[in-house]
């Protein structure tokens, strides 16, 4: 029975650990989904930022036509200008002797004009310095969003590394998770074999307690004072018995100490449920804060600052909530790592000392059932030493009393008889002198088998442990892989606010630069207007 609950006993502890290995690899590759939806994101808003970064060059070039349009003008009215002097210039050589009044009133118009031409074109070189300046502008605008974009490439680069790297991860991870089954079926097979070798040890134990009963059995029908012997055999079968319970005892100890690691890891599955409701619960705020936004984009300018600062309390809120929760679960996983150690550091030190225990006890009971034996096996030696000896003086006798003349022949009958009775009770002595020692060499095999397997036990045992806590190892370095999956996704975060206050900073120098670009059309169509209205001023001179 005790052999089945062993076995019920590790079958429960490979099917836990099969479980969570499970468990482990389904969060490795939630994590690699959550990671490659993140990195869809931040290829997407590139994809924004690209488009965006082209109807702005868009913009740019339509604004340069308009400049070189307006700068087109601004010379066709300058040459009409000049052919119109050409015009003022001939008429007053032809009209000299008539119109000295009007040739005054022309020079008077001519100076106007001239100091108008002189402003006009002082007017042109600031416009033109301005454009000049815009176009510089824009050009490190250009140069900024294009280094701004190869950043964001670079970044996209590396989270491409680190998604292989997570990937490679996972196939060292699958490795190493077939290399445990392997071993774990290897242990299956040494403890299968390990049962079927204690089986065998408990038959061969079982045939030499049946073949000592049957020596005692005729040693009993020889002699009555070998009762002393046969009750001292039973006190030893009566503490082989109690160490074997004490043994048991100490086996269900080691399974309630199993359970209660079993119990500890379905607390620390608990905790792992309550960590991915809390990342659920964070996704959706994630989620809700992304709904906030669009609607804040969709509302009118009036109403932005008061979205910016719903926001920013919503984001400080959800921080607030998340540094609470990664608090929280760091102090669980502490004292759940701090109680499993001590309780595996109980168990280890009371297992050690109780094997301890057992050795010691069952080495006295080995060295006190050898010196009982050995003591056997001296007496019933002297015994037939004696018998000899006795037969011998017997035997002696007898010859003697043959080599005298023989008075009767029912003498010599009767001597011939007890010489023959005495020599086939030497014969039986010497059969079971032989067969008490053969059973004493079989006896002292069995012992060094038996002592052989217990050390095998316990080897296997330490290195059943040691499989344990490599592990409780391993399962401490895939928390700690996860808590590094869980920073790396929160610097991917930070790294998004960034992006999207980056995007924020740009839209805002965007709006900015079309509302100076309003500004230099009106400024533009002014100058115009003031082109047009000299234009129309200097016609209506010449026609007058």
């Amino acid at each position: 029975m005790t052999i089945l609950q062993e076995r019920q006993a590790l079958v429960k502890d490979l099917e836990s650990m099969r479980l969570q290995l499970l468990r482990k690899d389904d969060q490795c590759k939630k994590s690699a989904a959550v990671a490659s939806s993140q990195l869809i994101a931040l290829k997407k808003e590139l994809g924004e930022l690209h488009s965006q970064r082209v109807l702005v060059e868009k913009e740019s070039d339509l604004y340069q036509q308009k400049c070189k349009d307006l700068t087109t003008l601004l010379e066709t009215s300058y040459d009409q200008h000049e052919e119109d002097q050409t015009k003022i210039v001939k008429l007053s050589e032809n009209y000299d002797d008539g119109l000295n009044m009007a040739r005054k009133e022309a020079t008077i118009s001519v100076m106007n004009t001239h100091e108008e031409r002189k402003s006009l074109k002082v007017n042109a070189e600031r416009l033109r310095c301005k454009l000049n300046t815009e176009r510089k502008e824009w050009m490190d605008t250009k140069q900024s969003l294009l280094e701004t974009v190869e950043e964001h490439r670079s970044r996209t680069d590396c989270l491409e590394r680190e998604l292989r790297e997570a990937k490679l991860s996972e196939k060292s991870y699958r490795m190493c998770q077939d290399q445990l089954q392997a071993e774990i079926r290897s242990l299956k097979h040494d403890l299968s074999a390990a049962v079927t070798d204690h089986s065998v040890a408990k038959l061969a134990i079982e045939k030499y307690k049946n073949e000592i009963c049957r020596v005692v059995e005729e040693t009993r029908m020889q002699r009555d004072s070998d009762q002393t012997l046969l009750e001292r055999l039973h006190m030893a079968q009566e503490d082989a018995t109690m160490s074997w319970r004490s043994r048991t005892a100490l086996f269900h100890e080691n399974c309630t100490l199993k359970q209660n690691l079993y119990a500890a890891q379905q607390k620390y599955d608990g905790v792992v449920a309550k960590r991915k409701q809390d990342k659920a619960a964070s996704s959706m705020l994630t989620e809700e804060l992304s709904e906030v936004r669009r609607d804040t984009k969709r509302m009118s300018m009036a109403w932005e600052a008061q979205s910016v600062e719903q926001t920013q309390r919503m984001k400080r809120s959800h921080i607030e909530a998340i540094d609470l929760l990664k608090e929280r679960h760091a102090a669980e996983l502490l004292q759940l790592t701090v109680e499993n150690e001590r309780k595996l550091a109980k168990s280890d030190a009371s297992h050690r000392v109780m094997l301890e225990e057992l050795g010691a006890a069952h080495r006295d009971q080995v060295q006190a059932a050898r010196d009982v034996v050995e003591k056997q096996m001296h007496m019933a030696v002297n015994q037939v030493q004696v018998l000899c000896e006795s037969t011998q003086h017997k035997l002696l006798s007898v010859t003697k009393e043959v080599a005298r003349p023989p008075i009767d022949q029912i003498h010599k009958e009767g001597a011939e008889m007890q010489v023959r009775e005495l020599q086939q009770e030497l014969d039986t002595w010497r059969d079971k002198e032989k067969k008490l020692i053969q059973i004493m060499e079989h006896a002292q095999r069995m012992n060094a088998n038996v002592e052989e397997r217990h050390l095998s036990l316990e080897c296997k045992h330490l290195d059943a442990q040691k499989q344990l806590e490599e592990l409780a190892l391993s399962v401490q370095s895939l928390q700690a892989t996860a808590d590094e999956y869980v920073r790396e996704l929160g610097g991917v975060e930070t790294e998004k606010l960034e992006c999207r206050r980056e995007i924020a900073h740009l839209q805002e120098q965007h709006s900015r630069d079309v509302l100076a670009l309003e500004v230099m059309k009106r400024n533009q169509d002014h100058t115009i207007k003031q082109i047009t209205q000299a234009q129309f001023s200097a016609n209506r001179l010449i026609e007058v």
